[in-house]
């Protein structure tokens, strides 16, 4: 009887530690989000300033995070910093991985995004979002723009947007 006692405690001890840790984890991924999120804004203002992108219908959301790769700004590596823990990898997604994006939305406008656990908004305003981005893309270098890929989880999902807009 007493050992029943003993190993009930310490998988209620284990069933906490594990919920805890879960609950940790989801938090500090969170906030290695805020500061990706907060880096890319950084690097895309110098970009901006440095750069000055023309209207051409070949220019698509990602023509500025190419440039930025290309000039240096960021690479891969800064791209892919959040994959070990995203939530597309958690749902099981394993050919997921979560990146951080700079869409350039036309003119000196940018979204940069990426998926959090919890604080962002849903995924449906994050596509109008994202889609509103390619419309306005495609509008500033009259081009016949494409809409966002949706991915489909059946889990609630939710993002982090800074939205920019460097006119000034």
């Amino acid at each position: 009887m007493e050992m029943l006692i003993v190993i009930v405690v310490i998988a209620i001890l284990a069933a906490i530690g594990f919920v805890t840790y879960g609950t940790i984890r989801r938090n500090a991924y969170d906030a290695k989000v805020d500061l990706a999120l907060n880096q890319a804004e950084k690097l895309v203002i110098a970009y901006d300033r440095k750069n000055k992108p023309g209207k051409d219908p070949s220019l698509d959301v990602h023509f500025v995070k190419n440039q930025m790769i290309q000039q240096g700004y960021i690479d891969d590596k800064f791209i892919n910093q959040l994959k070990d823990f995203s939530p597309m990898r958690a749902y099981g997604m394993n050919n997921r991985d979560n990146w951080v994006r700079i869409l350039w939305c036309g003119g000196h406008k940018y979204l940069i995004t990426a998926e959090a656990y919890s604080n962002g908004i849903p995924e449906d305003d994050y596509y109008d979002e994202t889609d509103a981005c390619h419309h306005d893309n495609s509008v500033w270098n009259s081009s016949f723009g494409g809409g966002t890929g949706h991915t489909s989880t059946d889990k609630p999902r939710y993002f982090r947007i800074k939205s920019l807009d460097l006119s000034s």
